[in-house]
Formats: C-alpha cells, structure tokens, sequence
C-alpha cells in the first residue's frame, strides 16, 4: 500500500463511516485472495477493496512466475487469478460522493478492477452473469433491518459455498440490526451452514461493527501438511 494510497484514503477518511472498517476488508481481501467482490454502497471501503486485489494480483503474479511462495502451491494456481469488484450504489448519500470516490480510484490506477453500477440491489441478483459467480466476498453496508433481510435472502445463494464470505456493516448496538444479528446467531447454531463472528469498535456509537459470515458446504478444508 503506497504513501499515495494512504493520502489519498485519508482525504477520504470520515466521509463515509468506515475509516476502520475499510482497512479490515483490505486486509480481509488480501488473506482470501477473493476473485469476485460484491458490494453495495460505495465508499472508502471501495477504494481499500480495489488497493487489496491491485496488491494481490500482483503478489500473484510474482508468486506464479518465481518461487517466492516457499511453502509450496496450492491448486489455487491452477486457475487464473484477475480479480473484480462489482459495487453497487443506488447514490441516496448524492452523487458527488460517488464523483469523488470515482476520481480517486482513476488518480490511483484502481479503475480497471471496479465495476461500479448506479442501481438498487433489489432484484439484480438475477442480472448478474456467470463470470461474475460465486461471489468471494460481499461487503454490504446500506439501509436498515429490511434491507439487511431482503439482501440476505436474495444474495446468500450467490455465494460461494467453500468458503464465502458476507460482511454487514453496523449490526451490533442499534435496536433495528441488533434483532438482524440474533436472528443470524440462532440460525448458525441451528443450522451450521455457516460460521460467524461479530466484531465491535468500542470507542464508537455509531457505524461501530461488523458481523461476517463464512459459507461452507460441509466439506473440510484439505489437509496439506501434518504439522503447523
């Protein structure tokens, strides 16, 4: 992450709620090494998104064309990796914000990686195509316990079953998201299709959290080595 970078996110920084959050997505992306983000609501969380795959396709790069990954590769390697960030916003917060983020993300290179539509995330699930499936990682931080709902339903399926991810922003200390995340803790002990962690910032009242889920389909992740 360049000085250019940093600069320019902290210009960012405060505008949309997310000045610790978005740092945690980078770091979240660059660990899972996601091929397929969705998100809806752009903000600086997008930017730091789109730094951690530019950063990650190019460790990718060195790692296929060296042996710097001296542990040994995985089948990982055995598709292409040219990550994308789809980004949905339907600019209830004004278009100016979007304007803004948007000259940053060309400013800094970032632009090849975004696919940002201006549109509601009700219903375009069905107008996704296949390449841009199963989604990796979803970062999803817009509206109230209705929306929160309606996305989870629409969207879960979509996610990738070895392993996906869905981040929700701002689910643990307002009355509304609060009935949201019990309902989610209940159905992962009920069901186990999915494991959970909530996560707080406790120096904050407001936009303070984030629940993840992890997908799984059953199956155990592959054994590569006996010892750590």
């Amino acid at each position: 992450m360049s000085n250019g970078f940093r600069s320019a996110a902290q210009a960012l920084d405060g505008t949309f709620g997310t000045e610790t959050a978005a740092p945690l997505l980078y770091a979240l992306a660059r660990f899972v090494r996601p091929r397929r983000i969705f998100e809806v609501g752009a903000g600086l969380s997008t930017l730091y998104l789109l730094q951690a795959l530019a950063d990650t396709a190019a460790d990718d790069e060195d790692d296929r064309s060296s042996d710097r990954n001296v542990y040994g590769k995985t089948s990982w390697y055995d598709r292409p990796y040219a990550p994308r960030l789809m980004t949905l916003d339907d600019q209830s917060h004004g278009q100016n914000k979007v304007e803004r983020l948007l000259g940053v993300v060309d400013d800094l290179g970032l632009a090849p990686y975004l696919d940002l539509r201006r549109d509601v995330f009700e219903g375009y699930a069905a107008k996704l195509s296949n390449d841009m499936l199963p989604l990796d990682l979803v970062w999803f931080d817009c509206g109230g316990l209705e929306a929160y709902v309606d996305f989870t339903l629409e969207y879960w399926p979509l996610v990738n079953p070895n392993g996906g991810l869905i981040a929700y922003h701002s689910t643990l200390t307002n009355a509304e998201l609060r009935v949201f995340t019990e309902v989610l803790i209940n159905r992962q002990r009920a069901s186990g299709e999915f494991e959970l962690i909530n996560l707080l910032e406790p120096h904050k009242k407001m936009q303070n959290s984030m629940t993840i889920l992890r997908r799984r389909s059953g199956r155990l992740s592959p054994l590569y080595t006996w010892e750590p």
